[in-house]
């Protein structure tokens, strides 16, 4: 009886009625810095939410195969997937999602610990390396680059405290970091034609806008297309100053 009704529907009312449950994920403005808002997969797990209050509602894809089908489209075009970990495990999830989720994924983020570029895009060919290569090569391959806003982020407080640590012993060589930065830009220019893109790194400001101007093109301003503004509790921009990464620009091209 339900069922046939929701046949009659329109299939805007439908999906409108849909986007109202939980299968779109909220947050309230006190929490929103807390990734409340966010589906988040770490080493490729769905990670519970740290509010009570909310759990991925599985009963409706459940109802009957038209349900699941518009489940599916709501659920992974309205919410913020936020992966996190080894970079394996969130290739495996990606590529263990069938199509109709995959392909209608509009907003990701990637990001990226301290261990991650210090021991592992720090080193070409290293095992990290190709997994972030297979990565982005997968994003290229599975997903509507046209409809994708995806965030790549290096900026969580144990990374951006690392990277302070660094920056503080006067005879390190940063020669690693210019390495990894390479490493990190090298695979992205896969990514053309993204709706949005947008690079937060704690250790340079100068180089998240060659980065993001390297896929989208030379006039592209990712702050005037709606990216956050991070605050760091320490600058670290003189680590790699704009010269350095006009360079890792210019040995990409």
């Amino acid at each position: 009886m339900i069922q046939g009704c929701w046949k009659n529907l329109p299939s805007e009312i439908r999906l409108q009625i849909l986007m109202e449950t939980d299968l779109v994920r909220r947050t309230t403005p006190m929490k929103a810095w807390m990734d409340d808002d966010k589906i988040e997969i770490e080493h490729g797990k769905l990670v519970p939410s740290t509010c009570a209050c909310y759990s991925v509602p599985t009963a409706i894809f459940q109802v009957s195969k038209l349900f699941n089908c518009e489940a599916t489209e709501i659920f992974f075009s309205k919410n913020i997937f936020m992966f996190r970990g080894d970079l394996l495990a969130t290739t495996q999830f990606l590529a263990g999602l069938p199509n109709p989720a995959v392909q209608n994924l509009r907003i990701i983020e990637l990001h990226l610990d301290f261990d991650q570029i210090y021991f592992g895009l720090s080193t070409p060919g290293s095992r990290i390396s190709r997994e972030w290569h297979d990565l982005i090569s997968l994003l290229r391959e599975r997903l509507l680059l046209s409809k994708l806003w995806l965030s790549i982020l290096a900026i969580d407080p144990d990374t951006q405290f690392k990277f302070v640590t660094l920056n503080n012993d006067g005879d390190h060589d940063y020669q690693w970091l210019h390495t990894a930065s390479f490493q990190l830009l090298k695979p992205l220019d896969q990514l053309k034609g993204l709706r949005k893109f947008h690079v937060s790194l704690c250790w340079s400001t100068d180089f998240e806008a060659v980065v993001e101007k390297a896929v989208m093109g030379p006039e592209y301003d990712s702050l005037a297309e709606g990216k956050p503004s991070y605050k760091f509790f320490l600058g670290l921009n003189s680590v790699l100053r704009m010269p350095m990464a006009e360079s890792l620009a210019i040995s990409t091209s």
